[in-house]
């Protein structure tokens, strides 16, 4: 996959469940021209980690329908559930 994110399955037995895991690593700001003598970084404040993993999770559902290998009533549950099994984790 691209944009700094990658996919790894999880279990690969016959009797194992088969489970996704998607891992993104992303930048804590931005470099502002980098090619200059004096580049700089502005560092974001803080990130809404709730909306963050909110946003991944509609992604990811909204993509697996694209790809036909998840039903909207299976999407629409999964989207009911309150812990979605999605996390974003922001350390300093």
């Amino acid at each position: 996959m691209r944009r700094g994110i990658s996919r790894r399955t999880i279990g690969c037995s016959r009797r194992s469940v088969r489970r996704q895991a998607f891992h993104a690593l992303i930048t804590e700001g931005v470099f502002h021209d980098p090619r200059s003598a004096t580049p700089s970084f502005e560092w974001v404040a803080g990130w809404d980690v709730a909306a963050i993993a909110e946003l991944s999770r509609r992604r990811v559902l909204a993509r697996l329908r694209q790809a036909r290998r998840l039903r909207e009533h299976t999407e629409q549950m999964l989207l009911s559930w309150e812990h979605s099994g999605f996390s974003v984790c922001s350390h300093r």
